[in-house]
């Protein structure tokens, strides 16, 4: 499961939504965070770490990240490298990913796979557009800068937006 986290002032009101989806065409997703980093698009250091990584994967998850110094915060994908734990583990999914887009026998691995069956080899770090000092991810307790107001006084209002599958009366009996 995944979630949007709605984000509002304590001081002015102002709320904003950060998007944490990749939606229903992950696996497609999955597959141009690798393309590019395997392109130098993210570093050179990127570049080598993948392909000198056997079996690496990028966890594409999406966090909201916060710039300690200007208090700027966005949300991007992780793109941090691991392994799995198992090295016989493949990548290949057999099952379906969505019904709009099945994605079979396509290469990618899940953040929820990430967070259980890999381990982390290095951490991507990303920087602030505005200052380009490096950011770090949000851990759920930190008091985020207003961007209407410039007031230290953004808090998550504590009603994630959940994307869950529906299921018809039969399949809730």
């Amino acid at each position: 499961m995944e979630c949007d986290m709605t984000l509002i002032c304590t001081k002015c009101g102002f709320t904003q939504t950060m998007f944490l989806k990749n939606g229903c065409i992950f696996p497609q997703i999955y597959q141009w965070a690798v393309e590019t980093i395997r392109l130098g698009k993210r570093g050179k250091e990127w570049k080598e770490l993948l392909e000198n990584t056997p079996n690496a994967a990028v966890n594409v998850g999406k966090h909201i990240y916060i710039c300690d110094e200007c208090g700027y915060f966005l949300v991007r994908q992780d793109l941090s490298i691991h392994v799995p734990l198992d090295p016989n583990a493949s990548k290949i999914h057999t099952e379906p990913y969505s019904e709009d887009y099945p994605a079979l026998g396509m290469e990618y691995v899940l953040p929820m796979e990430i967070m259980y069956q890999y381990r982390l080899v290095k951490e991507y770090t990303h920087y602030c557009p505005e200052c380009k000092s490096p950011l770090h991810k949000y851990r759920g307790t930190d008091i985020l800068k207003c961007p209407e107001c410039g007031e230290y006084a953004m808090t998550w209002d504590g009603v994630p937006l959940w994307s869950v599958k529906k299921r018809s009366p039969s399949e809730s009996a």
